[in-house]
C-alpha cells in the first residue's frame, strides 16, 4: 500500500523521491527460505539481511540500514527513516522545506 500512496517513488521538483524497505529474516527451515526467495523475486526495493526481524532486534536493523546507506547511496542529503506501520509523511512537503 505505501508504493501507491505517500512512498510512491516519483520526482517533484527536481529531486527524486525513493524507497526503500528493510526487513530481516523469519521462520525456519523450507518456510523461511521459501519466504525469502519470494520477497527477492518479488520486489526490487527490499533489502533483506539475515537476523530474526523482531522488536529486539530494532537497533541491529538501523546500524545495518545506515551501513548499508554509508555505502551505497553516499550523495543523499536527507533521509526520512519509519516503521511502515505508524508513519505517514507528506514527502511533496518535506521536499518543499528542506
Amino acid at each position: 500500500m505505501l508504493r501507491k500512496a505517500w512512498a510512491n517513488e516519483r520526482l517533484h521538483n527536481g529531486v527524486w523521491i525513493r524507497r526503500i524497505f528493510i526487513s530481516g529474516t523469519t521462520g525456519a527451515g523450507f518456510e523461511k527460505e521459501r519466504l525469502n526467495k519470494v520477497l527477492e523475486l518479488e520486489y526490487n526495493d527490499i533489502h533483506q539481511w539475515d537476523f530474526s526481524d523482531t522488536f529486539y532486534n530494532l537497533t541491529l536493523k538501523q546500524i545495518l540500514f545506515l551501513e548499508w546507506m554509508k555505502g551505497n547511496c553516499p550523495h543523499v542529503c536527507f533521509l526520512l527513516n519509519g516503521d511502515d506501520d505508524d508513519v505517514v509523511a507528506n514527502t511533496d512537503n518535506i521536499v518543499e522545506y528542506l
